[in-house]
């Protein structure tokens, strides 16, 4: 038996499915960043929201993945989520970021900024899952929430703000092409 030095690197998980319709996604993204940065921070509500991971619970990483991995003349790539299917309990995460948005902007898209409060609800995957009831339980907590009041509020009085933008990754307890979304959405428009 002889040693052989072996370069041990992390797998990362960077490896992005490209989809038809990402430019044009992006594309609808850069031109709301200009409308709100023209409309500006006293008329808009700008909330990124995405269900990111469930956590499992009682599973030790070891059985999900060898702790160590090999270089042999190959990259390893993973997709950009890290579900793991668990047998047991899992946590599903919710999070929601407000988006600062600055005075007088104008249709500067850099003026629309990543750097507003964070809102993560955690719910049981067991016993509560993502729908768009949840989420919009987690939206009526986000308007009585203190940190977001810079975002979801406006005016000497703090009356809601007229335009209310979301960005979501498009699953069916988000999307607005689902009637529950829809309904959902109506209901805080009446509220």
């Amino acid at each position: 038996m002889s040693t052989v030095p072996v370069k041990l690197i992390k797998a990362k998980n960077d490896k992005h499915v490209q989809h038809i319709d990402g430019y044009f996604c992006a594309a609808t993204i850069w031109h709301l960043e200009e409308l709100v940065s023209m409309l500006g921070p006293n008329e808009v509500c700008f909330i990124s929201q995405d269900d990111k991971a469930s956590v499992p619970i009682g599973l030790t990483a070891a059985n999900n993945q060898s702790p160590l991995l090999m270089h042999v003349e190959y990259r390893v790539s993973l997709p950009d989520h890290d579900w793991v299917v668990a047998s047991g309990h899992k946590l599903i995460s919710s999070v929601y970021a407000g988006i600062q948005i600055q005075s007088n902007g104008l249709g500067n898209r850099e003026a629309v900024g990543y750097s507003g409060p964070t809102y993560i609800a955690i719910r049981s995957g067991k016993h509560s899952s993502s729908t768009a009831f949840s989420h919009a339980l987690d939206f009526e907590r986000l308007l009585n929430f203190k940190e977001f009041e810079v975002i979801t509020r406006s005016g000497i009085d703090h009356v809601v703000k007229p335009i209310f933008i979301f960005t979501f990754d498009g699953g069916p307890d988000e999307n607005s092409r689902y009637q529950k979304v829809i309904r959902v959405a109506i209901h805080h428009f009446l509220r």
